[in-house]
């Protein structure tokens, strides 16, 4: 059910569902890969938001779900080149002070994207005391991990999330971490992940309230 969006003013973890690249394409009449390259821009810009950020110790990024590697080559080929630029320039950045994890399945991803993946996790575990983490989620199935809690078979779990931001209008977590996220806020903008601006960007971080046009308390049923 709605809540009120201040609840949670400086949230300590952030999660972002990034959506819509496809539609976007449609809409503006370009090709899949002018939208997740877009989107991959989009993406480093909330990095960069993220690390000047005080408050947010913990960011993590749904990047990949597993049901999307179910997709034909020609719809995936735009996603994984998009990733490529994206991981070749997280391991550009300055990170002395976060930690990167990736966390999925990842046999189902290219030898290319898989390398950089671990490259980017080895260049930012070697040193101890990290302020923030960064989660990069890659093949990842909140319902699988769900299902093996219940077996009692040991999982990788993310910290709390105490905010959930979802571009592209729909109020649902997409097989998204279920466990981590539960009695956390989920936050939903109309924008097409594309469209997102820099001011939304920072928005999302220091005000969330105005990049929001759905609010709901995370619940079993979302």
């Amino acid at each position: 059910m709605p809540i009120s969006v201040n609840i949670i003013p400086e949230p300590k973890h952030i999660m972002l569902i990034p959506d819509g690249h496809r539609r976007w394409a449609r809409l503006n009449g370009v090709s899949y890969d002018c939208a997740y390259d877009i989107a991959s821009s989009n993406g480093l810009t909330f990095v960069e938001a993220f690390l000047r950020c005080g408050h947010v110790r913990t960011f993590t990024f749904y990047l990949i779900g597993e049901h999307t590697l179910y997709r034909s080559h020609g719809e995936l080929n735009p996603i994984f080149n998009a990733l490529d630029k994206f991981l070749e320039r997280i391991v550009s950045m300055d990170l002395t002070d976060c930690v990167v994890e990736v966390i999925g399945d990842t046999c189902g991803l290219p030898d290319k994207t898989r390398k950089l993946a671990n490259v980017l996790v080895h260049a930012t575990n070697k040193k101890q005391n990290k302020i923030k983490k960064l989660n990069i989620l890659l093949g990842y199935s909140g319902t699988r991990n769900l299902k093996l809690a219940r077996k009692n078979i040991n999982i990788q779990m993310l910290d709390g999330v105490d905010c959930v931001i979802r571009y592209g209008g729909n109020p649902r977590l997409s097989d998204a971490p279920i466990l981590e996220t539960l009695g956390g806020a989920l936050l939903v903008s109309n924008a097409l992940f594309p469209d997102v601006s820099c001011t939304d960007i920072e928005t999302s971080f220091y005000g969330n309230e105005h990049i929001c046009q759905s609010a709901y308390r995370i619940s079993p049923a979302i």
